[in-house]
Formats: C-alpha cells, structure tokens, sequence
C-alpha cells in the first residue's frame, strides 16, 4: 500500500476529468445512459449547470475558511503533517433529522452561507439518485429492516439514508514530518456514495490560481489518474455500498464501480487553506447488513455495524475481522482516524449535531453551565428529551433532544408499545381485527373518491416512493364534494395515537419542511398530553386544527396557542375508535387558514401514530405526502422542483430571537433553567470511522470491463481547484 502512495506522489500521472452531466438532464433522463455507463467504467460523475452552484459553492467554503480560523471546530493531523479542520452534521431521515450547522458569532456568516449550499446539495443528490433508479435493472429489495420493512429501490435507500455533512479546512506545513506520505491513502469509501464540491485553495484569504492538492483516482484497468475537477459542478463518487447491495441485485448491465481514490496535499502557509465540503450518504441505520439477512436481527443492521466499529476504535482493539465488516472486499487491515468533535463555546453536542444551548430556531432553552452545576447532586446540562432519557449518540433512535439542566442518567430506552398503555389486545395478532373487519371498517359506502394512505408507497418526506416489499397500506382517505365543501374520512388501522390530515404550506418543499406552517386537522386518542407521559387513554380523545411550527415538528411546540386554533374552519368534527381501527370525519372547504382548492388540485400532508403515546415520529410507514385534485383523485406527491437560483447569501449574521419563547419545561422536577454561559463540551465521534473503508481491494467485479478513456469535458477547467 505505501509503495503504490510513494509511486503516485512521485510519478508523472495521466490527467481524468469526470464525465459532465447536466442537472437539467438529470430530471429529463437525457443524461441517464451516459450517466450509467460513467458509473459502472469509473464510478464518478460531475453535474453541471446546477442552479446557482458556483456562487454558493464560493460564498460557503471562503466563509468556512475564515469561521475554521476564528473557531474552536473540530481537528486533526494526518501522518503526512496535513492539518484539517472539520465542522460535521449528521443528518437521518424523518422529521427532525435534518441537522444544521451552529456555530460562533464569527461563524455566523458561514452558518447562513452553508445552508444554501446544502439546500443547492442535497436538491441535486436526489436528482442524481432518482435517475439512477431509473438506470438500473435490479431486483428488489435492494435493503430490507428485521421488521421486513423493504427499501425497493435506489432512490429509496438515499431517502432512507443517513447522510454526514463535512466542511474541511487542511493546511500543511513546509516542514512537516513524513513529507513524502500520501495525506490519504488510497482507498475505497463504505458509503453508498459522496456527493462533494471540488474544493477551493485559498492564499491571503483569495482563491488561488494554483492547486493545493492533488486527487488521484485508481480507474478500471488500475493505472492511476490525477482527476482535474470543474470547479462549478458537484461531483458524485460511488463507495463500497454499491457493491455490498446494489451490484448483487442488477439483472442486467455492467456493476456499478466503486471509486478507489487518494489525496496528497501539498505544503502551504500558515494562514492560507484548501477548503472543501462534502456529503456522505450511509446506507439506512435500520437496514440488514446484506450478509446477516437471514439472521434477521436488529444486531445485524447497518446501524448496529457501525457503532461496533466506533466503540471498537474508542476501546482501541480494532479487530481487523469488526473493522472490515463494512466492506465488501475481505478482512485486510482496515485504518481508521480517532476523531474529536469539539462544540464551540455556547453549544452542546445534542441530536447529531452542536446545538446552540440558548435557541435552536426560534424555540428558547437558556440554560447555564456555571448556574446548572451550582446546583451540586450532579446537575449539568445535557441533552435530554422529555423522558429525561440523555442522548447518546451511539444509539439510533429517532428522539425529541433539547439541552436541560438535569442530574438525570436514565438511558434511551423505547416507549412502551401502545396498546399495552390502552390496556387493549395487541391489533396485529388480535382475531377480531381480521382481513374482513377493516373491510367492512373502511366502507367507501356514501363517498364518491377514495385513496389508500400506504406510508412510502403514498410519498415520503424526502422522495417520490413507491411500493416496498412487506409494506401494507394502514389507512384510506375517502371524500366527496357538496356544497362547496369537501366530507372527509380517515380510515386507520391499529392502536389509536393520532391521526392527521392537512395543506402542505405554501414555498415549502419535501423532508421535515413539508410539514412547517401547515394547516392540519388532528384527533388525538387519549387527552392530558404531557411531552414526558404522553397522552392519558383514560380521557376520551380530541379533535381540533392546528398550524404546525415553522421550524420545529414536534408536537408540543405547536400544541397550544398560537398554533392551536380556538375556532376552526373545518366544521362537523367527529372521530371513532375500536381496539383494532380507527377514524376521523370533518367537512371543510378551508382548513385553518388554508383555503382547499376544490376545483383543482391541493398538496396534502398526513400522518399516524400507532406505535407510542407519545405524539412523536411515526416511522415511514405512517406519513405521506399526497396530490389531490378533489375531482379525479389523488396520487402519490411528485412535484419535486429543481432547486431555486439563489443569489449568494448576505454575510450578516440571523438575528435572535426578539422575544424568548417559553421553553418547553419538563413537567416534573429534575430541571433547572439559567441565564446562558457555556463551557466546551466534548465528544468523541467518529465520523470517519463510518464513512471511509481505507484499503478495501478491488474485486475482480470492479476490475471488470473496458479500458476508461480520459474524456475531455466541454467546459473549462479552472486549474486553481481540485476535488478532496
């Protein structure tokens, strides 16, 4: 492996400029067969013409530039002297999971830059992924959960993806040890795939018109090439997990590749960088690793691999067999970095990301370190959720986190299941909630339209979905127009949590904003709500119309007023429930203050809960995201718009809060709020541990083929940046 590195640094190399596909062919399908073809000889594309790419792309990494030399952000020192500086988020999918970036008042300026070119990232990589989909000839299911939720396709398993967002600043001194050391190693990535800008060199704080890295990339026949990146595409490079779980699955066409690559810096000043940002996408925590799908236990899982091989690096045993079992190519020593996320001053390391321990986008926290630990009995603030249950991040669950003032070490441990809280028969295994009761439960008798709600198949929140393998349809929607108003029932299968039904706000797109500011109505199950104890079943239940946060999706920001609507606009409001089913029935032709569009068509929202009483995430079976035209029915959601032509973000830091909103006290003691004054926190994360497969060997399948041809891209090559 080293003599390969000493080989590249020192020989002459061919030069490989990536197969250009434009983003508008992406949602044409006119780039598909190029596209498909690059990926299988190369396993490296670059997409161009991305709206409003090179403005944000320049604007958010000259920022982070300026933010990873005022802030106490993340570090580390390669074996070659290269100094990198990371700022990371860890994004998982569902409601709540999009992790953005907090940061210093010096880092202000990056935090506002780096949101529109993340927005400009992700748009583009659901592109990239849909079209692949439909590229590909496989069989599906591609993945599958022990609770045989299956992940059908491609762009399923990106939407289900755990993706880790990276900022890097490298620096290397002139007069580093092991000069002549590769910076990294090559190697092939345990990603699905990286979606990356080429980064930008920067000397006395201006781009630079000469290259501060060289990234090399092993091609099919293994010659070595030095890529030349175009510094106004993003550029998509395939991992290891194409070859773990999509190439078993192709029923025609060439594997696809995985992309062996390297990266040598080289020296730099003190104060001058090479800044770049990337997007890793993980396969689901939650599906089997594809060698344990016949042991079909949740200790098999994606998720479950890669915290072995975290603890396995913070216990320093790094079992070759543990740390090789996220690649596809044989048990060779695998090298990982130990990595250390520092939290800057005034944040918390809390639910994936550093969260700012006095607001988190409009709702208030205020606590203090000094005032919390005065309180002596081991209070400190941490990250709880309302259990009280402190986040640990090894853990993958979906959760409500918040930083409080707690000498609480409860662990995370799931709700009790539903219907032991209603004291009812389990439905799925109860006689009485046959096959032929939902028949006759949900009778389209005296409605003129109806729609299954199936979860994935009905839209997800990240991408158009289709049918999953051991999904079922738990709901129907059913309605019928009279006298300008729309009769509406809800059908649903299970324990009764909540059901909701609503207008997706205007300007709001797909993931968690689907749900920001819109009009819903909602009957809840029980009544009494408190976020730690859930709903009590000894109260009847509830029905009324809300408008959900702008920024916040759980339940108990947007619970009471303002957003509970005293008055609401839908009339004739009634619910049922049996231990197997239940219903909700309103007429409106307004819901909220979102008029419904009977003539036309309305963008829906809906959700269930039949797992906890707690009002939380409902899994991606029990949410969509549905197109009614009140006339001819409804369809699953596919208005995914390319993303807008932003204009390069101002530098002026978001102001605060004008009013601190009540922060949402735990209802029993144990919590303590202050005035904010924070210490450093720090956590060991091990970021590259998940992501990067170093020296994972070609197989003879990602050797196969023809020779790759070094094709010259049609636009020109801004020699001053290279990719990372």
């Amino acid at each position: 492996m080293l003599a390969l590195s000493l080989s590249i640094v020192a020989s002459p190399t061919p030069t490989y400029r990536p197969v250009t596909v434009p983003y508008a062919g992406l949602l044409s399908g006119d780039a598909g067969a190029i596209m498909r073809t690059a990926l299988s000889d190369v396993g490296m594309i670059a997409i161009s013409d991305i709206p409003g790419f090179s403005q944000l792309r320049y604007a958010a990494l000259r920022e982070y530039a300026a933010c990873a030399k005022s802030a106490k952000v993340e570090a580390h020192t390669f074996a070659d002297g290269t100094h990198r500086k990371t700022i990371a988020a860890h994004t998982i999918p569902g409601p709540g999971g999009a992790a953005p970036f907090e940061g210093t008042e010096a880092c202000k300026p990056f935090v506002a830059a780096s949101d529109a070119l993340r927005e400009a990232a992700r748009v583009a990589t659901n592109a990239f992924a849909g079209r692949l989909t439909t590229v590909l000839d496989a069989s599906a299911p591609l993945l599958i959960t022990p609770r045989n939720h299956g992940f059908s396709t491609f762009n399923d398993v990106v939407d289900a993806a755990e993706h880790l967002e990276h900022f890097h600043s490298y620096t290397r001194p002139a007069a580093a040890a092991n000069a002549d050391e590769p910076t990294l190693d090559m190697h092939t990535d345990q990603g699905l795939f990286i979606a990356f800008t080429p980064a930008m060199s920067l000397v006395g704080g201006e781009k630079s018109a000469h290259d501060a890295a060289d990234f090399f990339l092993k091609l099919a026949d293994e010659s070595v090439a030095k890529v030349a990146f175009d510094p106004a595409t993003l550029v998509v490079m395939l991992g290891d997990g194409v070859r773990q779980f999509v190439n078993p699955k192709l029923q025609s066409g060439a594997p696809l590749r995985a992309a062996p690559h390297a990266l040598v810096m080289k020296p730099t000043a003190a104060d001058d960088a090479r800044v770049w940002y990337g997007r890793m996408v993980l396969a689901p925590s939650d599906a089997l690793h594809p060698g344990h799908v016949a042991d079909h236990v949740a200790s098999k899982t994606y998720g479950a691999v890669r915290r072995t091989l975290i603890e396995e690096t913070r216990s320093g045993k790094e079992r070759a067999e543990v740390l090789s079992v996220g690649c596809s190519g044989g048990t060779e020593h695998v090298s990982h970095n130990r990595e250390l996320n520092t939290c800057a001053a005034g944040t918390l390391y809390c639910w994936n990301r550093c969260m700012n321990i006095t607001e988190d986008r409009g709702v208030w926290f205020g606590v203090d370190e000094a005032t919390c630990s005065a309180q002596g009995g081991g209070f400190a603030v941490k990250c709880i959720n309302p259990q009280f249950q402190v986040y640990d991040p090894d853990v993958d669950r979906h959760g409500d986190y918040y930083p409080h003032c707690t000498d609480s070490n409860l662990p995370i441990a799931d709700p009790p299941p539903l219907y032991e809280v209603m004291g009812i028969p389990e439905p799925a295994t109860n006689s009485a909630c046959s096959a032929s009761a939902w028949t006759a439960f949900s009778s389209t008798t005296g409605y003129d339209m109806s729609f299954p709600l199936c979860g994935e198949i009905s839209g997800g929140w990240g991408q158009p979905s289709r049918p999953a393998v051991g999904d079922e349809c738990h709901g129907l929607m059913m309605w019928k127009i009279t006298g300008g108003a729309a009769s509406i029932k809800v059908v649903y299968k299970g324990a009764f949590g909540y059901l909701a039904l609503g207008v997706r706000a205007p300007g709001q797109g797909v993931g968690t904003s689907a749900m920001y500011n819109g009009d819903i109505v909602m009957a809840l199950g029980g009544g009494d709500y408190t976020p730690r104890y859930g709903m009590n079943y000894s109260y009847a239940g509830s029905m009324g119309e809300y408008k959900m946060h702008p920024t916040q999706t759980r339940y108990r920001h947007w619970m009471a007023a303002p957003y509970f609507y005293p008055t609401p606009t839908s009339t004739n409001h009634a619910f049922t429930k049996t231990d197997c089913f239940f219903e909700m029935t309103f007429d409106a032709a307004k819901i909220g203050n979102s008029n419904l569009n009977l003539n036309g068509a309305d963008t829906l929202i809906w959700a269930a809960a039949v797992d906890n009483n707690l009002i939380e995430y409902h899994g991606r079976e029990h949410r969509g995201i549905i197109t009614m035209d009140w006339a001819s029915g409804a369809t699953i959601y596919d208005g995914y718009p390319p993303p807008p032509a932003p204009k390069p973000p101002s530098p002026d830091a978001p102001s605060p809060p004008t009013a601190p909103p009540t922060p949402p006290p735990p209802d029993v003691g144990g919590v303590v709020t202050g005035v904010v004054i924070v210490g450093l926190v720090l956590m060991v994360i091990v970021f590259a541990l998940t992501f990067m497969c170093v020296g994972c060997k070609s197989t003879p399948e990602a050797t196969k083929g023809k020779d790759v041809p070094v094709k010259s891209a049609d636009i020109a090559m801004a020699s001053a940046d290279s990719g990372a």
